[in-house]
């Protein structure tokens, strides 16, 4: 899921527009069971409490009417030591929804917070080798 919220975006024209507040999303193994969560930041955290905060280095926009951007995010801080603990890079790739509404931000629904849908793979680039057990 990602949080967006109805927001002011242009004093001189008067524009109101959707803009990203946060990822709220479950990360799942090859198996489907749920593994670390991502969240604002961007933090993805590993369930044995290993976290890596990422900064976007480049995205591509390779569905732009249907999907989120592909996106590659370099870590630029780490917390505990596990599986987590030796990742660089990671890429977001394979997106299928996330877009924000295309509707119902206006003056009215200010502040308004909605949850978006989309699935995504996430391959994380680390110093050594490591496998999800």
């Amino acid at each position: 899921m990602r949080v967006v919220e109805c927001r002011f975006t242009s004093t001189w024209l008067y524009i109101y527009s959707w803009q990203l507040q946060a990822p709220d999303a479950k990360l799942f193994d090859a198996q489907g069971q749920i593994v670390g969560d991502h969240y604002v930041g961007p933090v993805w955290e590993y369930k044995e409490g290993s976290r890596v905060v990422g900064r976007e280095l480049n995205k591509i926009d390779v569905a732009p009417d249907s999907s989120i951007s592909w996106l590659l995010v370099e870590v630029v801080a780490h917390k505990g030591d596990g599986l987590f603990s030796d990742v660089r890079f990671i890429n977001r790739i394979n997106t299928h929804g996330g877009l924000s509404p295309v509707s119902g931000c206006d003056s009215n629904h200010l502040g308004t917070e909605k949850r978006v849908a989309y699935t995504a793979d996430y391959i994380f680039y680390a110093t050594r080798k490591v496998s999800i057990p």
